[in-house]
């Protein structure tokens, strides 16, 4: 068969002759001597028509250039891997990308050492760059034989320029440089386009002594980064102690992760490690709970856009520096003042919540919760011992006057007995409850504070006009001078640094803004919406069934409990989207 031209088995591209009988690609520039080029040509051309031979030469372009981008996708290279097979099921570069991105290192060394270099010599330094961008120490032994397979015998200068490659990669990969939960001091954001600034600036703070994070640079390049690419940046800036900008018009932009990602994110931990008092406020947050920071200036503005708002308000209060030696200065201050300052700044003290013991399954519980997020028991104890004591009272046997329960002797904080009050009397025992339900409840106290209003009807009360409320423990009673309480008012505690609030049975509706509520409409049919609240909270509703009807909403990071009374009969789309510190559910 007479060829007219021949193909590239790598990319599929047109071959042009040079000196010496060799054959280079058009578009990959791989290297072919006549007779393996001819071979591979002529294996195609007696088994396709035409039009398969074009499909395949697109397949095999799609492969190469999904192999050679900079943040490789691993599925993209399996997808353009497993069509090509379809077609030639034996094809070296098919087969050997689908393996190499498999995950599976064992299998990728077994097929490594069965490569036939003789036959796919002009594959092997697209094997070798890929295994050299994504390199693990599992086949470091057999990617060096590999290569001394290949070239050592026909082209030494190959053999020598590839083992250099090779073993220069490796000592990066046990150096730890692409490990991104590695301590580091210097965090450097930027924009693509800057990158002579940034290397300029990277290589001045190592110099110093600091150690610097750039994703170009710290980030695999190799297989499979891509798909991590958002979390990886995310460990490295929770693991490098201060935040370099490099900021210039180009990075100063929407188009840039750098200011739309990044300084966000650094933000968003800020806020959640503040003190409650600080978090809905970050321009006036002290700086000794933000990360320190440094804007490197590497040109000024060519007039105000809307994105620079977003690293004004990041860099306020801080000075702007525009040169080097002023960020390592200024990164090193504020790295020793962070490192320096008395423990009670490092880290807002967190007081310490009290606990009490479920009666019937003896976990331990918060203060203030009306329900146990264990079992869902309502009877609680102060100390382990007089739950344990309890829990026996209620196995009394059946046998018991049906009228009236014994008071037993309760054990003190030493373990020893001690008198039931003397205030304590006899209890109806109630039809169909059990034992431990006929242990009598703590009164639970409305909140100080508290005001109400008659409603329109004059036969319920609205609680109103307690946005400046102190308690942090609020309870709203179900009833107030005998009269039920049926509404919330409009912001009634709006203003209020609540961490945990019950809310009767009685209720009907709540007003807008109610809690930091967010559009709430009056309704006898009530939707609880619960978002942008200002402190961690426990959220319950009374014991008994709430009104057929009720919906719920709840959108908030920082809400951590939540008790869902019966009479709930749907939960909103979204419901639960940002309550990334929401641990139980009842």
């Amino acid at each position: 068969m007479q060829l007219e031209s021949y193909e590239c088995q790598r990319c599929g591209g047109s071959l042009s002759e040079i000196e010496g009988g060799k054959f280079k690609c058009d578009y990959c520039r791989t290297v072919y001597y006549k007779k393996a080029a001819e071979d591979n040509t002529k294996k195609v051309a007696e088994l396709f028509d035409e039009i398969k031979r074009e499909q395949i030469r697109n397949l095999r372009r799609n492969l190469f250039d999904a192999t050679n981008e900079e943040y490789i996708s691993s599925e993209k290279v399996r997808e353009c891997a497993a069509e090509l097979k379809k077609l030639i099921p034996d094809d070296f570069s098919a087969c050997f990308y689908e393996v190499a991105v498999g995950n599976n290192a064992k299998a990728l060394t077994k097929y490594i050492r069965k490569i036939n270099v003789e036959d796919n010599y002009a594959e092997i330094e697209g094997v070798v760059r890929f295994l050299i961008k994504s390199l693990q120490t599992e086949f470091l032994l057999e990617l060096n034989n590999l290569v001394e397979r290949a070239y050592k015998q026909r082209d030494l200068a190959l053999f020598e320029k590839y083992s250099t490659e090779i073993s220069i990669e490796a000592e990066k990969v046990e150096s730890g440089i692409y490990e991104t939960k590695m301590p580091r001091e210097v965090f450097i954001a930027y924009s693509s386009k800057d990158m002579d600034a940034v290397s300029e600036l990277c290589e001045f703070l190592e110099a110093q002594g600091l150690k610097c994070f750039v994703a170009a640079r710290n980030l695999r390049h190799g297989k499979g980064s891509v798909e991590n690419y958002d979390r990886l940046l995310c460990e490295a800036m929770d693991h490098c102690k201060s935040f370099v900008f490099v900021s210039s018009t180009k990075s100063r932009q929407f188009s840039c992760d750098a200011l739309t990602k990044e300084l966000p994110y650094i933000q968003e931990r800020d806020i959640e490690n503040a003190p409650a008092e600080h978090k809905n406020n970050y321009a006036t947050m002290p700086h000794k709970y933000k990360k320190p920071r440094v804007e490197y200036r590497v040109e000024e503005s060519r007039g105000f856009n809307a994105a620079d708002s977003i690293s004004n308000e990041f860099f306020d209060g801080y000075e702007r520096v525009y040169s080097p030696e002023a960020v390592a200065e200024r990164v090193a201050s504020q790295i020793y003042a962070k490192a320096t300052a008395p423990e009670s700044e490092k880290k807002p003290a967190v007081e310490e919540k009290k606990v009490k013991y479920c009666v019937a399954c003896l976990a331990k519980c918060p203060e203030d919760a009306k329900f146990c997020m264990e079992c869902g028991g309502k009877d609680f104890a102060e100390t382990k011992k007089e739950a344990e004591l309890l829990k026996k009272i209620a196995v009394i046997e059946s046998d018991k006057s049906e009228n009236s329960i014994e008071v037993y002797e309760v054990p003190n904080v030493d373990g020893e007995k001690k008198p039931a009050s003397s205030t304590a009397t006899s209890k109806p025992k109630v039809e169909g409850t059990s034992p431990k339900d006929q242990v009598p409840e703590k009164n639970l106290k409305a909140s100080k504070g508290l005001e109400y209003e008659l409603n329109d009807d004059g036969k319920s009360y609205c609680v109103r006009g307690i946005g400046t409320c102190k308690d942090k423990n609020i309870v709203i009673p179900s009833t107030y001078n005998k009269k039920p309480v049926t509404s919330i008012g409009d912001g009634a505690f709006c203003d209020c640094y609540w961490e945990s609030i019950s809310i009767p049975n009685s209720l009907e509706s709540i007003g807008d803004c109610a809690f930091n509520f967010w559009g709430l409409e009056d309704s006898p049919v009530c939707s609880i919406h619960i978002t942008n609240i200002s402190a961690w909270c426990n959220i319950s509703f009374g014991s008994d069934p709430m009104p057929e009807g009720w919906n719920l909403y709840l959108n908030d990071n920082l809400v951590t409990e939540l008790v869902i009374p019966d009479g709930v009969t749907s939960i909103g789309d979204y419901a639960f989207s940002d309550c990334g510190s929401l641990v139980s559910v009842i």
